[in-house]
């Protein structure tokens, strides 16, 4: 499958990652990067509804952020349609693209609902140890706490990281 850019992507180098996202906010970026570094993986991807999640019901449209971390070495993923990412961290279609590692902890909001995920991918196959899951979760919990303090500080209908 081909990727095509889309100038409202913001893409980055950080630490032997290039940082690639839809939003601009250095706390998704670097948590992104930690999780992948932290890992030895190929890929750590955070992706979640933003804000229209907080919408009424005539508002059926919900949009999603997302941050990728991938390492220098690793494939480029440029889109300029977030589908192409979620197709990524579905591990039946990351299959499909090599990909032989998946581990994932979901994001949550204040009233604990799954808003999203903090998915860590790899070309090769890993024991991922209950204390890895752990630590892992852990950042998903970082993500979903951000995630909320933005929400509290945003009007209603304001994208997360465009303040």
């Amino acid at each position: 499958m081909n990727y095509t850019i889309n100038s409202n992507l913001s893409a980055g180098y950080a630490g032997g990652y290039r940082i690639q996202s839809n939003l601009n906010n250095k706390f998704f970026e670097n948590l992104a990067e930690r999780a992948a570094v932290k890992f030895g993986m190929t890929a750590a991807i955070i992706n979640f509804v933003n804000s229209g999640i907080e919408r009424g019901p005539q508002d059926q449209k919900a949009s999603n952020s997302f941050v990728i971390a991938l390492r220098e070495d690793a494939f480029t993923l440029m889109s300029d349609d977030v589908q192409a990412v979620i197709r990524l961290t579905n591990p039946l279609l990351a299959a499909e693209r090599g990909i032989r590692f998946y581990a994932t902890s979901p994001v949550y909001s204040e009233e604990r609902l799954i808003i999203g995920m903090l998915c860590l991918i790899d070309y090769q196959t890993k024991d991922f140890t209950s204390k890895e899951q752990f630590e892992l979760d852990e950042i998903a919990d970082a993500v979903g706490i951000e995630i909320n303090a933005l929400r509290r500080n945003n009007s209603p209908g304001t994208a997360i990281g465009q303040q």
